[in-house]
């Protein structure tokens, strides 16, 4: 996700915290969360960025797939 972040040019990773694995709470059939922060630097107002976050990356899903595929 923060590689993402800096490819979109949402912005710059300053720093991030360890991920902490969590287990959810009041739902059995979920996996673990992972959980983590970060210090991103940033020129866009908060709502922009919140739209650069939220933007599916749909465009970049098949070369992603081809590539797990050769591993």
């Amino acid at each position: 996700a923060l590689r993402e972040l800096q490819a979109r040019g949402l912005g710059r990773v300053n720093a991030r915290s360890r991920w902490i694995e969590t287990a959810p709470i009041g739902v059995e059939d979920q996996p673990a969360f992972l959980n983590g922060a970060a210090a991103v630097e940033t020129a866009l107002s908060p709502p922009d960025l919140l739209r650069g976050l939220m933007w599916p990356s749909s465009d970049r899903l098949p070369q992603q797939a081809e590539r797990d595929t050769r591993r």
